[in-house]
């Protein structure tokens, strides 16, 4: 990489960069490299100046050890970069407040009023539109502002016929354990947020903040898949209730399609089982600054050390099945990702003369994910807490696959017996309600440790 060193002070290097003029893309490239790694407290790009601004610790970083990250990172290399996809936002689990909770249980408490006594029909529909606003309004943006129909389609028709029909109980219940459901995460991201900001000050605890805060977890190819499936069966399954209205006549269970479950309570677990994987890690002596990173850690299978290690970190290795080599050539390495190997190049960059241990830095790659490699931190010296994370990262993959099938067999049986026997449709609403209760608070949270 050619550059210019143009400003250097303690915590702050500015360089120029000739490549870097005018070329947004390799901006961009350079930006979300350098971002990953865990030492930078900013990256700014200027693609109009050609500069780099780097700012960092200065009480724990030298600027030559700062400047060799840039340097022997290569990231002058091959550049061509399209950004790793990411769940649209859109498509996220949502949060809400307690207070946005009245409506909701409103609805529920006239709904069980109106089984022993006379509630107006008309009241009884407003209240219950009132707590289903949230997803009236997303199948509305959906549906006419991004011309592309979302599950809350399915979710809002199915609210909304089964009112008209005087089936109040279901959509009733619905909102108010939905709702519910979004207050418990939410207030349980704050608690544990607090709790590591209680901790004294370290650069695990600001590793743990950071990921907390930004939640980079929507960035894996399982969550943009789950999103695209969700968004390419809305379709067919307003085709196919509507072949059972006009096979059977029955609008109760022609509505029982709707509340297929393609991927909502999927996305509320993947999210969570990420993040608590990345604070894993931070603990572990690992940081995984993506669940993107994380998802091609786990399938890891190709290791290139810069450096020989200990034969007890080869043979731990070894188990997880991760060979080791001591050198790849370009035309091995495209060898290796064109049969779908997973690979990691591990560097070792030695900072001042008074460190311990140099920094580990892996940088992944893969051919079934487009763009950057990855950089994966080590926060120990040695090796095993990369065998610790990719242990965690197998581990999280491996819930989500778990609770995908938790979360869709339930789901199939109560839509099957809607379809078929004319279960009532609160079934399906507690069913589904309930084991996504379960998924979501049955996943272990990661211990916060007394001291970091």
């Amino acid at each position: 990489m050619e550059y210019e060193v143009a400003h250097n002070i303690p915590g702050r290097l500015r360089l120029r960069i000739p490549a870097l003029v005018n070329n947004q893309d390799y901006g961009a490239w350079l930006r979300h490299g350098l971002a990953s790694l865990a030492i930078f407290e900013s990256v700014r790009v200027n693609p109009a100046a050609g500069s780099l601004v780097l700012t960092y610790a200065e009480e724990k970083f030298t600027p030559e050890f700062v400047l060799s990250l840039v340097v022997v990172g290569d990231w002058g290399g091959d550049w061509h970069w399209e950004p790793a996809e990411t769940t649209d936002p859109f498509d996220r689990p949502q949060t809400t407040d307690w207070q946005h909770l009245l409506l909701p249980g409103l609805s529920v408490t006239l709904a069980l009023v109106a089984t022993v006594a006379e509630v107006p029909s008309l009241v009884l529909g407003i209240v219950i539109a009132g707590a289903a606003q949230p997803w009236i309004a997303r199948a509305l943006e959906s549906t006419f502002v991004r011309g592309s129909p979302s599950i809350d389609v399915l979710d809002s028709l199915w609210m909304g016929l089964h009112t008209l029909q005087g089936q109040y109980l279901a959509p009733a219940f619905k909102t108010a354990l939905a709702g519910g459901r979004r207050n418990l995460r939410a207030e349980t991201s704050h608690e544990r947020y607090r709790a590591w900001q209680n901790l004294p000050s370290s650069p695990r605890r600001q590793l743990a903040l950071t990921l907390l805060t930004r939640e980079p977890v929507y960035d894996t190819q399982l969550g943009t898949w789950q999103a695209q499936l969700s968004h390419s069966a809305v379709l067919p399954t307003l085709a196919l209730s509507g072949t059972i209205f006009i096979l059977t006549g029955n609008l109760g269970r022609s509505l029982a399609p709707l509340q297929l479950d393609f991927g909502s309570g999927i996305q509320t677990s993947m999210a969570g089982i990420l993040l608590n994987a990345l604070l894993e890690g931070v603990e572990a002596g690992i940081y995984i600054p993506s669940g993107r990173s994380l998802e091609m850690l786990a399938r890891l299978d190709t290791l290139v050390l810069a450096e020989p290690t200990t034969p007890g970190e080869l043979a731990a290795l070894g188990d997880l099945g991760v060979r080791c080599l001591s050198t790849v050539t370009p035309p091995l390495e495209h060898n290796l990702l064109e049969h779908g190997h997973h690979l990691a190049l591990v560097g070792y960059i030695h900072a001042d003369p008074h460190a311990e241990s140099p920094m580990t830095i892996l940088r992944l790659h893969s051919d079934t994910q487009d763009g950057l490699p990855e950089a994966v931190t080590l926060l120990e010296p040695g090796l095993m807490s990369l065998v610790k994370g990719i242990t965690l990262a197998r581990r999280a993959l491996g819930r989500i696959e778990s609770n995908a099938a938790l979360i869709w067999l339930p789901n199939l049986v109560v839509v099957c017996g809607g379809i078929f026997w004319g279960w009532h449709p609160l079934i399906a609403v507690l069913t589904n309600n309930c084991t996504a209760f379960l998924v979501e608070t049955g996943q272990p949270a990661p211990s916060i440790p007394e001291s970091t």
